[in-house]
């Protein structure tokens, strides 16, 4: 066997993706589980739930976001019920992590009439460089 292809196989390969000075940090896909909001450890001290909720009278989708404390907050989707997916228009600034801004980007697709049941379409940035954070 040629020793380049062999080597080179047992190293260890990671993908680095970027656009410009963004680095994706973590994408994925995962299916909600019900009504429990869906929590993104994003790292120990750097937690993000993805909670739904349902506004009858007003069924215009809107994104908010709620501190619960210094290190976990809630992304309030509301009226995220639309099978052909609803999501950010670009990437939103979420905090800071090692020193570097971190941006969330999603997709989120129902899968039934109930506010649950959700496929969510994600990636997390690492950005711009940050001082303390």
């Amino acid at each position: 066997m040629n020793s380049k292809i062999d080597t080179f196989a047992k190293k260890k390969r990671t993908m680095k993706i970027t656009n410009d000075i963004y680095e994706v940090y973590e994408s994925g896909t995962v299916i909600s589980f019900g009504e429990i909001p869906t929590k993104f450890h994003v790292a120990e001290d750097f937690i993000i739930n993805f909670v739904f909720k349902k506004d009858l009278e007003n069924p215009t989708p809107k994104v908010s976001f709620t501190s619960i404390n210094n290190i976990e907050g809630n992304l309030i989707l509301l009226n995220f019920t639309n099978n052909l997916g609803e999501g950010t228009g670009a990437p939103i600034k979420m905090g800071s992590l090692n020193n570097r801004s971190v941006y969330l980007n999603f997709r989120v697709y129902t899968l039934g009439e109930d506010v649950g049941n959700k496929t969510i379409h994600y990636t997390f940035y690492l950005g711009e460089e940050v001082i303390n954070g």
